[in-house]
């Protein structure tokens, strides 16, 4: 769990907060909201994060009629592909590189997505090549994936999630399984959140992954 001692929330600038913190890590956390959500959305999961890695939350910036902000101009659906991301993925490698380029440390980076934010991960990772992906209540859009073998991923997902079924989320997860990619498939008796068993499987699964480095 994160200590508050050790941890410095900023906003490093409009739309994108930073969890700093006082020791060096070796893990950049870029956390995706889902759609209709923001940067503050995705803070939620913050406290389940290593607590001396670098955590960063970015607002997408296409906005929602109704409030909030999506990662693609599309319509909301399950059924995209990841060239419907492909400005988000530039947009995301320019805040990577930015970051990067700050720290004075090696680094490993996890993308961790939320729904949309999920599939934004999934569809710029043959650009920014993360570490790590973890998936939460998400979806796996359409395209190559072979780039995937080597990427560890962790999924967690809702059996009762009414926005983006349980059966999709296992014929994606069956899908990186047959390109190569080592899942670690969490399922919780929930809705369209991660839940507390996940939460938990989340944190043994960054130890395990990640061993020293994670610092859980």
């Amino acid at each position: 769990m994160s200590n508050p001692e050790k941890s410095t929330i900023i906003e490093y600038r409009q739309g994108i907060l930073v969890r700093q913190t006082s020791e060096p890590g070796t893990i950049l956390v870029i956390m995706l909201h889902g759609w209709s959500g923001d940067e503050r959305a995705m803070w939620v999961f913050e406290n389940v994060l290593p607590p001396f890695s670098m955590v960063v939350s970015i607002r997408g910036f296409f906005p929602v009629k109704n409030g909030g902000y999506q990662w693609t101009n599309e319509s909301p659906s399950i059924d995209l592909d990841t060239a419907n991301f492909d400005d988000a993925s530039i947009f995301l490698r320019t805040v990577r590189d930015d970051l990067v380029a700050e720290l004075n440390y090696p680094i490993k980076v996890v993308l961790m997505g939320f729904s949309q934010g999920a599939a934004l991960a999934f569809a710029s990772s043959s650009d920014l090549k993360p570490d790590g992906i973890v998936a939460i209540a998400g979806f796996l859009p359409a395209g190559d994936i072979k780039h995937l073998s080597s990427v560890p991923v962790f999924w967690g997902h809702g059996i009762r999630d009414n926005h983006v079924p349980i059966s999709r989320a296992r014929e994606d997860v069956d899908r990186l399984r047959k390109a190569g990619a080592e899942v670690a498939f969490c399922e919780v008796d929930g809705g369209h959140k991660l839940g507390v068993e996940c939460a938990q499987g989340l944190e043994r699964w960054l130890k395990l992954t990640f061993g020293k480095e994670a610092k859980v």
